[in-house]
């Protein structure tokens, strides 16, 4: 069964207290094979609307960036031109890889060129310690949306390999 190794929540930043007013989440599920899960959020459990990425591992910060592009602000330039470099477009998950690098790599200039004019928007990731995501999370500085991230600095675990509880990290 495959774990969930990061969420993202994406909405608008709320002006007073910092905090985020969420319209989607993006989850990341790690196991035997990535994949990135959007979910719009409308005050009830989704349950039936979501999209589905088998993102690729070098790159999947930007494809989770992608995701967000096309999908939640709804860029149509990069919403069709995506759609149409599709092999099945109606089909899910859609994987990634299928597109080619050559193609991938164009659409993530695309989309950095649209983020860094769009920023009106802001993300919260929490990456949990085992996430393919920590070693790319530093790639973020370079954009201008607003954003919290939220990395494990406390976890405290029951380990089957030791037969003891574990702990590592601090609270203060």
């Amino acid at each position: 069964m495959a774990e969930i190794t990061a969420s993202v929540l994406i909405g608008q930043p709320h002006s007073h207290s910092g905090g985020i007013l969420p319209t989607h989440q993006l989850l990341l599920s790690e196991n035997s094979k990535p994949a990135l899960i959007l979910f719009k959020l409308n005050g009830r459990p989704p349950k039936d609307k979501k999209t589905i990425w088998i993102p690729t591992v070098e790159n999947l910060l930007e494809d989770m960036l992608l995701m967000i592009s096309i999908y939640v602000l709804q860029n149509p330039s990069l919403h069709q031109g995506f759609l149409n470099s599709l092999p099945s477009p109606n089909e899910e998950p859609i994987a990634l890889y299928a597109l080619g690098a050559q193609t991938l790599d164009g659409f993530y200039q695309k989309n950095r060129d649209y983020l860094h004019k769009n920023h009106s928007f802001k993300i919260a990731v929490t990456a949990y310690a085992g996430s393919t995501l920590n070693r790319q999370l530093a790639k973020l500085k370079k954009y201008k949306m607003d954003m919290e991230i939220c990395k494990t600095c406390f976890e405290k675990f029951y380990s089957l390999w030791e037969e003891k509880t574990v702990t590592r990290g601090k609270l203060e």
